[in-house]
């Protein structure tokens, strides 16, 4: 979604919609254009404590390590410039690789 231009934040808004309607019990975001799909979350009523954004993956894989417990679902979403592999190989070595 990085790359649809001047409709971007009106697409991620909507995104963090469907979040919601989902039944999404926790939304990490990370980046720039990831705040909107937050701000959709809220918006649609999702509270302030279950919504966390970060710029950082590094600080996004240190949050999720401590708050993922075995049996928990994660969906990893984002545009392949965002490179969230790197998040996904951190969280499996520590999650796991070590059971």
């Amino acid at each position: 979604m990085l790359e649809l231009g001047e409709k971007s934040a009106v697409l991620h808004k909507e995104i963090g919609n469907i979040v919601f309607d989902c039944g999404v019990d926790i939304l990490i975001t990370l980046g720039k254009l990831s705040k909107w799909i937050a701000r959709g979350a809220k918006e649609k009523g999702l509270r302030n404590s279950s919504v966390k954004d970060f710029q950082d993956k590094k600080k996004a894989m240190e949050f999720l390590n401590e708050i993922l417990k075995d049996g928990d679902l994660v969906l990893v979403k984002g545009s392949r410039k965002m490179k969230l592999e790197d998040l996904v190989q951190g969280l499996k070595q520590v999650h796991i690789d070590q059971n």
